[in-house]
């Protein structure tokens, strides 16, 4: 676990599921995260620091209070200069500014904004960068799935898309009824996905770190849709090139 020192009426109290809050309690209390549930605990419970010996009661849960992937404990200053003085050199002090300037060092306390203090997380560059490079992957080898999967299903329908050429479609109006396809088949298949990944976000225990917004869902649905249309491209140029009286000859 980790313990955070923090001012009960600043910005940096956590949102608070059960339980009392820190403004509310006196003493040597904490806030914990609500994933310690799993482990056992329960609001009256204590917790002991191994290194200072300082007892804590549990007098509320919190959504979502990890520090590297670690349940964090808030609790106020005067019980957090407890944990100092027991080891100084085991515990940083770490003031975030309101506004996004740069850091800088006054009465002993770096200042710092909120993005500084997460890019010196131990690890967290490090894991934000195999994401990113996973995420970026993800969605390269999709658009190469996508322009197969759908190249495919245009040449099986050559020979219909030569007979419409031949009785007069114009080229234009069997582009559109690929992309539209693409566009339909893309659609639907973001649907039942994005319904099955909130399905299983529900049956996941609370100790699994995994959190997906709807907004992050509908961006990353948005490029998948895009990269289905770009894929389509390859189906396009085929659309376009087909001769109309040899696809009547194969149909016939």
């Amino acid at each position: 676990m980790t313990f955070f020192g923090i001012d009960p009426s600043r910005f940096l109290v956590p949102e608070k599921v059960s339980g009392s809050s820190l403004a509310e309690n006196q003493g040597n209390v904490v806030i914990a995260d609500e994933k310690l549930k799993e482990s056992g605990y329960k609001l009256g419970d204590k917790v002991k620091d191994q290194m200072s010996g300082a007892v804590f009661e549990i007098t509320g849960f919190a959504k979502n209070a990890t520090y590297s992937h670690t349940p964090v404990l808030y609790t106020n200053f005067d019980s957090f200069k407890k944990l100092q003085q027991s080891g100084a050199n085991s515990y940083n002090a770490v003031a975030l500014q309101d506004g996004s300037g740069e850091g800088f060092t006054q009465n002993g306390l770096v200042y710092a904004s909120e993005k500084e203090v997460l890019e010196n997380i131990p690890g967290y560059s490090e894991e934000q960068g195999s994401l990113l490079m996973m995420i970026v992957f993800l969605f390269v080898i999709a658009a190469f799935v996508l322009a197969a999967f759908f190249y495919v299903i245009t040449i099986q329908k050559m020979n219909q898309l030569g007979v419409l050429k031949a009785v007069g479609a114009k080229t234009s109006y069997l582009a559109r009824s690929i992309v539209f396809q693409v566009v339909f088949l893309a659609f639907v298949s973001l649907v039942i996905s994005n319904a099955l990944t909130f399905l299983m976000a529900l049956a996941l225990p609370d100790s699994m770190p995994f959190n997906l917004s709807p907004l992050t869902a509908l961006f990353c649905s948005g490029l998948f849709i895009l990269m289905a249309v770009l894929g389509s491209i390859l189906s396009l140029s085929r659309v376009v090139r087909v001769d109309a009286l040899e696809a009547i000859g194969r149909a016939n």
